[in-house]
């Protein structure tokens, strides 16, 4: 009685059920009636008593039926106080309720395991959404969760659920496939529940789908590939033109000789174009690499792909059907019409070669508006409204293995001598330098579609600079300051300049230069530099520095790789005050009076 606050007196000949909570007062009258019964088995029940103060203690009462001498009924109720328990027990309820709330509300899936995984004792409802499964059927046979991983990694998960039921805690990746044959990424999170001597009793776990994150994984890795390669693939470029360039100075040297015998020309001008085509494969280079600068003007691309089907005509052959199919009217992009060509001619040559037996090649030109639903399909897209350029053919087709790795550089299925394995990446990079993408759709023996998608032009641009006039004269008698690290380059240019009437002064190096003019005190009328140097100094900070003491000097830049090494602060042109790598003779003599001349 204590716990209730009252004195033995101030109970005695009351009605004990007066004090019971009108709530429990049934069960506690039932209990009572139940007592009664000769031989009932005793079930305890708990009811709210109410306190001296006023308030509400739970007791729980077992009663019998204990007759007195004469043999007349009477009850013994035997109570304890039982509020702490019921406060502890309301307390587990409202956590496993908060626990419930928490594991059926993440997107994670919370399970609960023996260690071998033989019995699982509880999985969240995110289980049947993740693995598209029942969680009820996976608590009656457990091993069903193991038959759900792929064969491939079957064999690594079953090893790891063996070490993690010793160890305890750990993570583990791997792959399942869902009944409709999908595939999905899981990573789990294991931590060990530890028995009192310290054992592992119960495995506890968080399984996450992360498909979109090995995805998103995979693509850094791919993107860090191709800047690799595109590095590797800048560098080689550029030492090949310079190689390039002596080639074709060379030829073109001999060449401009009126007296050449005529096999010997002939041989000559093979060589030559021998070199125009390794100057081909180095800009597909510098393309992938992205170190060669577009020289964006507004395009019609129909004019564009129309010019380039009469060239595919001659170089596809008759056994494959060009068919055109070019919308009219549509709005310009701002593009670099030979990239564009290469990557039509790319495309072209691909379906071609994916049809040795001949077939159909369409190429179709339309203005698209793309929605919402299209991107949710191609991530690489975006809304709006674009201009499409479609390549199909009914060739081969791609297999659905190797359709990941196509557009991958050096990537090629055909063979030895075939193909360089750098057609579709140049299309990639040539696109992307447009802010433009790609999409394709395969299957193998039907065929494949390529779909461009190119912003359209919003305002008028400059147009392309002009081709250099070979018709006026290229002589001259002005002095160069000639500035180039590769000695062969720099001793070819050196002859075909004084050939020319100019007066030439050659240095290797940026710092050689200052060095000879700190000496020499001489002035020059044009410096002919590369933009990449030894020694510190580069062309451009070499021009900056000479322009300084000579404001009127005349520059003209030459590089293996693209413009943009020059920076913005360099307004040049193409052709007068840049000389790409590999050049001819003329278009160097012509680049020098050009930009002496001022126009």
């Amino acid at each position: 009685l204590p716990s209730l606050g009252y004195e033995p007196a101030e109970l005695v000949g009351r009605n004990g059920l007066d004090y019971v909570h009108p709530d429990d007062l049934k069960s506690a009258q039932e209990a009572l009636v139940c007592s009664l019964q000769p031989d009932a088995p005793q079930h305890p029940v708990e009811f709210r008593f109410r306190h001296r103060d006023g308030s509400w203690v739970w007791l729980e009462g077992v009663g019998g039926n204990l007759p007195d001498e004469a043999g007349q009924p009477r009850i013994v109720i035997n109570c304890r106080d039982v509020s702490v328990r019921r406060e502890m027990q309301k307390a587990l309820r409202e956590s496993e309720t908060r626990f419930r709330q928490l594991a059926e509300s993440i997107n994670e899936v919370f399970w609960i395991a023996t260690p071998s995984r033989a019995e699982i004792h509880y999985v969240s409802p995110a289980y049947d959404r993740i693995w598209e499964r029942s969680g009820e059927k996976l608590l009656l046979r457990p091993s069903s969760w193991l038959e759900s991983v792929v064969p491939e990694d079957r064999e690594r998960v079953a090893a790891s659920v063996e070490e993690k039921g010793t160890a305890g805690a750990g993570e583990v990746t791997y792959r399942i496939r869902r009944p409709n044959g999908t595939v999905r990424w899981i990573r789990d999170r294991i931590f060990p529940i530890l028995n009192d001597g310290g054992g592992v009793h119960l495995l506890a776990g968080v399984s996450r789908d992360v498909t979109g994150e090995i995805a998103l994984e995979e693509q850094l890795r791919h993107s860090q590939k191709l800047e690799a390669v595109g590095q590797l693939a800048g560098g080689v470029a550029h030492d090949f033109n310079n190689l390039l360039a002596i080639i074709q100075m060379q030829s073109s040297l001999l060449l401009m000789d009126a007296k050449l015998a005529p096999e010997l020309r002939a041989g000559l001008e093979e060589i030559a174009t021998a070199a125009e085509c390794g100057s081909h494969l180095t800009r597909q280079l510098l393309t992938f690499s992205r170190r060669q600068q577009k020289e964006a003007v507004a395009v019609d691309l129909g004019s564009v792909v129309s010019r380039t089907i009469k060239m595919l005509r001659r170089i596809i052959g008759a056994e494959v059907k060009i068919e055109s199919k070019l919308e009219d009217d549509l709005p310009a992009v701002l593009a670099d019409p030979g990239m564009l060509e290469q990557v039509l001619m790319n495309l072209a040559v691909n379906a071609r070669d994916a049809m040795p037996r001949g077939g159909r090649l369409v190429i179709a030109l339309d203005a698209v508006r793309l929605d919402a639903a299209h991107v949710a399909r191609h991530p690489q897209a975006r809304p709006g409204r674009f201009v499409r350029l479609t390549v199909s053919d009914t060739g081969e087709g791609i297999k659905p293995e190797i359709q990941q790795h196509i557009f991958e550089p050096f990537f090629t299925t055909k063979e030895v001598g075939k193909g360089t394995g750098l057609g579709l990446a140049t299309v990639q990079g040539v696109i992307r330098q447009h802010d433009g993408w790609i999409e394709y759709s395969s299957e193998v023996g039907k065929g494949t579609i390529f779909r461009i998608y190119l912003p359209p032009l919003e305002h008028a641009v400059s147009t392309r600079p002009a081709k250099p006039d070979r018709s006026f004269n290229v002589r001259g008698t002005e002095s160069v300051l000639l500035v180039e690290d590769d000695p062969g380059v720099r001793s070819l240019a050196r002859v075909i300049l004084i050939r020319h009437g100019y007066r030439v002064v050659e240095a290797a190096t940026g710092t050689e230069v200052l060095d000879k003019l700190v000496e020499a005190k001489t002035g020059f009328d044009l410096l002919l530099t590369d933009v990449v140097l030894p020694g510190g100094v580069s062309g451009i900070e070499l021009a900056n520095r000479l322009r300084r003491q000579s404001p009127n000097l005349k520059v003209v830049y030459t590089s293996g790789y693209g413009r943009e090494f020059i920076g913005e602060q360099e307004q040049v042109e193409l052709g007068r005050d840049f000389l790409p790598k590999p050049y001819l003779a003329h278009d160097l003599v012509v680049a020098v009076r050009r930009c002496l001349d001022g126009g």
